[in-house]
């Protein structure tokens, strides 16, 4: 029961982790282009995609192998595990919250978020490689002002789900459909109803000039919550574990 539990709570986490990495407006301008360019526009999707999930499976591998806990140990080596945990997971709870009170002060003081402009130039090649797809949804999963916080949220997820690693490749591949899924769900509307087309192209320009500041604040607040969830979980471990073992010893 203990388990499901963790899997309702956790997958809803990562569907909106998920959705949050997506809403590039770079990505969706490259896919909005490609759609109109050409009616073969799977080939130049699925480079896209390739290059958005290599952007964030390098971050999640970096994090998931990489963990800050193991480098400081390295560094003091005299550091209880536990406690390092705790604390690491307090300072990614506060990071978590600092950068959502930013994005939240910011979208007070700004309420209307600056737009770039798309540019426009007649050099641009009407049939772009294949490689400058994978290299904008590489970028667009690595660089960003949440992306890091986010997938090292997304890794500290997936490992305190399941020590099971084919479960975390499921829980990964949960995010992945979230991230990905919305791209691959537009260009099936643009091609099956080709009608909508036009509409679809509406859509784009409100994701574009889409606000994401309040819903990122939240997913971060939120997350800051999880972490700081993980420390007291952790914290009642190890008094249950020192409390137990003072028990025996009496």
């Amino acid at each position: 029961m203990q388990e499901v539990l963790k899997w309702l709570s956790a997958i809803p986490m990562l569907l909106g982790i998920g959705l949050s990495l997506g809403s590039n407006p770079a990505i969706y301008g490259a896919l909005i282009d490609m759609l109109a360019r050409t009616t073969r526009a799977l080939p130049r999707l699925l480079w896209l995609m390739a290059g958005l999930v290599t952007g964030v499976t390098i971050l999640f591998v970096v994090f998931l192998f990489f963990n800050p806990t193991d480098l400081v140990t390295l560094l003091r080596g005299k550091v209880d595990h536990v406690l390092l945990n705790r604390s690491v997971d307090i300072a990614g709870g506060i990071l978590c919250l600092v950068l959502a009170a930013a994005l939240w002060i910011w979208r007070l003081r700004v309420p209307v978020r600056p737009t770039r402009p798309t540019k426009k130039t007649s050099q641009e090649p009407a049939n772009p490689r294949m490689l400058g797809y994978y290299s904008i949804g590489l970028s667009g999963g690595i660089v960003g002002f949440t992306t890091l916080p986010l997938m090292y949220l997304t890794g500290r997820v997936i490992t305190g789900l399941t020590a099971d690693w084919a479960l975390r490749v499921v829980a990964y591949a949960i995010f992945l459909v979230a991230l990905t899924g919305p791209f691959f769900l537009i260009a099936w509307l643009w091609r099956q109803f080709p009608k909508l087309s036009v509409k679809i192209s509406a859509v784009y320009q409100r994701v574009v000039s889409w606000d994401y500041r309040i819903v990122a604040a939240i997913i971060l607040a939120l997350g800051g919550l999880a972490f700081f969830g993980l420390a007291i979980f952790e914290w009642h471990a190890q008094s249950s574990s020192t409390t137990t073992t003072s028990t025996i010893s009496h």
